[in-house]
């Protein structure tokens, strides 16, 4: 039941509905409690609580070397290095993926077989490449990845995550009509799977707002600024891309026609630099302290100081 309603209930139903089937799940049937127990780490990681999901992971690891079930240990390992991702830890994230490579994945490819789940260690390795700067392996893993990915159904997540990787870099090469062909897969897989396009826009105006840059074209800063006006993100305390996108639009906008003030941009900052120091998520705090540096060297002296409990802009690029 739990497994049934993984894609449909709220997930906070759906960690009761997995705590209710390892109850009652015999001990010897380990390849279906670590399939629950898989379940549950995903929805406590939808519900942000990295670490009950972690606790569930490591059931799952507990019993994968119990039982033989490849596949469940696959996307368990990957799910796990895309925490370690999101949080910043690249090392951590990458030394998963590398560990699952070397135990299932080489192993199994070179027997000829592919591996479908493989996706997941495939495009995280190459998100950690690509924010490496080491172009080559980034590409090569998130094309790998994708490719994998596209044959299943139900992976969508990571698939759209990989889609977005490997535009971001073709962008990076000065390559944007194939990154955003990218972008345009990844909005039809988000469709299919959630029904909308989600967060995906904010990273296609994030090409528009790099091409305007490298190409010295006001045509795309304009398609930048369109979308930020038809998006405007909720002022919140959670992790945004959209609200990031926004203030990367708002701050572009700013410097090349002097409005709107960036007023706002900085109170919306202010509440995520917040959030981000009370996390542990080293990414989101690299990415909004830039963006606070970034906002005040735009609005110069006049943008004031913006209340914090705590330090300063990081060097990092966006």
């Amino acid at each position: 039941m739990a497994i049934v309603r993984a894609d449909e209930a709220p997930s906070d139903r759906v960690v009761e509905l997995c705590q209710e089937a390892l109850r009652q799940v015999p001990e010897g049937n380990t390849e279906l409690r670590a399939l629950v127990a898989f379940w549950m780490g995903h929805a406590c990681l939808n519900l942000g609580d990295d670490t009950a999901a972690d606790r569930a992971f490591d059931l799952v690891a507990q019993m994968e070397s119990e039982g033989e079930s490849q596949t469940i240990g696959l996307v368990m390992r990957g799910l796990r290095a895309w925490t370690n991702l999101s949080r910043g830890r690249l090392h951590d994230a990458a030394a998963i993926c590398r560990d699952a490579q070397r135990s299932i994945v080489e192993p199994a490819e070179e027997t000829g077989q592919r591996l479908p789940m493989a996706c997941y260690v495939y495009i995280v390795l190459g998100q950690v490449y690509l924010q490496w700067n080491e172009l080559e392996a980034a590409a090569r893993l998130l094309e790998r990845g994708i490719e994998l990915g596209e044959l299943t159904t139900i992976e969508r997540p990571i698939l759209v995550e990989g889609y977005c990787a490997l535009a971001r870099l073709r962008s990076v090469e000065g390559r944007f009509e194939q990154g955003l062909t990218l972008i345009d897969k990844a909005e039809q897989t988000m469709r299919l799977w959630r029904g909308d396009p989600g967060y995906v826009p904010a990273f296609r105006a994030r090409i528009w707002l790099w091409r305007a840059r490298v190409e010295d074209d006001s045509h795309y800063l304009d398609r930048a600024i369109a979308w930020a006006d038809q998006h405007s993100p909720q002022d919140t305390e959670e992790h945004s891309l959209e609200l990031q996108t926004f203030v990367c639009v708002r701050i572009a906008q700013y410097r090349a026609y002097g409005t709107p003030d960036l007023e706002m941009v900085l109170s919306m900052l202010a509440k995520q630099i917040r959030a981000a120091e009370a996390s542990d998520r080293v990414d989101w705090q690299i990415q909004v302290l830039t963006l606070r540096a970034l906002a005040l060297q735009a609005g110069g002296p006049a943008a004031g100081p913006v209340p914090t409990n705590g330090g300063e802009p990081g060097t990092s690029g966006l």
